[in-house]
């Protein structure tokens, strides 16, 4: 496996769909999307950063996904661009969808950079995150009509909105003073 990152930059969007053995992590920056389709697709180490309009997109059932690894969200999400050149609402710095029943779990810590959206398409997609969230006196926004799953313990305090979404705690799953 090498060392190397990922950085994506510009506005459009990069899908990953196989194992990617790359450790060195990676980051997403502003209006870039980078979707993962495979549960190895985010590479074996390294942290990831989605910085300010960036989006990490979670297509599928993928698993257990980023142990070990820190998940930095920054902002509301790249504009998407829909046919005939319309766009959309910015779609979120995290972004889940096309589980189908099944669902994605970061298994990581995820660290709330800046106020940031997570947003999950359908209301059969689930994410959980099991890692833990740090509020980090910003907090996050819930835009559904998917189900967001915390299972571990949020530290700092942090404002959390959930919009049109659900948002579930469940096991040591607790918000820290919102």
């Amino acid at each position: 496996p090498g060392n190397g990152a990922l950085t994506i930059s510009g506005s459009g969007r990069v899908v990953l769909t196989g194992n990617n053995t790359f450790a060195g992590g990676i980051t997403i920056n502003s209006q870039a999307i980078l979707t993962a389709r495979h549960a190895g697709a985010l590479g074996t180490g390294g942290n990831v950063t989605v910085n300010g309009d960036g989006t990490l997109e979670l297509d599928g059932n993928l698993g257990t996904i980023g142990g070990g690894r820190t998940l930095t969200l920054n902002g509301n999400g790249a504009t998407e661009l829909l046919g005939g050149g319309f766009t959309s609402r910015d779609v979120g710095a995290l972004r889940f969808y096309n589980a189908n029943g099944g669902g994605t779990n970061w298994a990581g810590a995820v660290t709330m950079g800046t106020a940031s959206n997570i947003h999950g398409d359908k209301v059969t997609d689930v994410l959980t995150l099991s890692g833990g969230v740090n509020l980090n006196g910003v907090g996050f926004t819930i835009e559904g009509p998917g189900t967001l799953n915390l299972t571990a313990a949020s530290t700092n305090n942090g404002n959390v909105v959930v919009d049109f979404a659900v948002l579930r705690l469940s096991g040591a799953g607790t918000l820290n003073n919102t």
